[in-house]
């Protein structure tokens, strides 16, 4: 799909790793999920790129959800690394307050189901959350690490 998988594939394929048809794989690298049957029938030594459940740390919404759980469980401090954040609808109310406590802060509003900044916006009120759309609101990060100028994300799954 597209230059990103062109440029994995000639990178695997410059380390010795060539296209397989059959299920005695080292390596599987897909773009979505990985289904059980395909897991079950991998050698053992075999690396998958998507592992089950994964979602939950992948998606904005289940991350700010599983965050919200463990800040419950094991206390804020060990998770101030992400900023105050709202799935809405269901938190709208939650929402609407903390940026009213917060008067003057920017808010940054993204789809739950959009990718490489679409439908992002930035808000200054709570008048312009908005309204019946699924997405995750967060408080911005004013000064952010950036890249030659750009934001990124870094994601390491241990």
């Amino acid at each position: 799909r597209g230059g990103e998988s062109l440029v994995l594939r000639r990178l695997l394929e410059d380390h010795g790793y060539l296209p397989s048809p059959t299920a005695d794989a080292d390596l599987v690298w897909s773009s979505g999920h990985v289904g059980p049957e395909t897991l079950l029938s991998l050698p053992r030594h075999a690396k998958v790129n998507h592992f089950p459940r994964s979602g939950v740390i992948t998606r904005k919404d289940l991350l700010v959800r599983t965050i919200a759980m463990l800040r419950a469980r094991c206390g804020r401090a060990a998770y101030e690394y992400l900023p105050l954040s709202f799935v809405l609808p269901a938190d709208a109310a939650a929402c609407t307050a903390a940026m009213g406590r917060d008067g003057g802060a920017t808010w940054i509003a993204k789809p739950i189901a959009s990718s490489q900044g679409r439908g992002i916006s930035l808000l200054g009120s709570s008048a312009k959350l908005p309204v019946g759309e699924d997405c995750v609101v967060s408080r911005y990060v004013a000064r952010p690490l950036l890249i030659d100028g750009y934001k990124f994300d870094l994601r390491l799954y241990v």
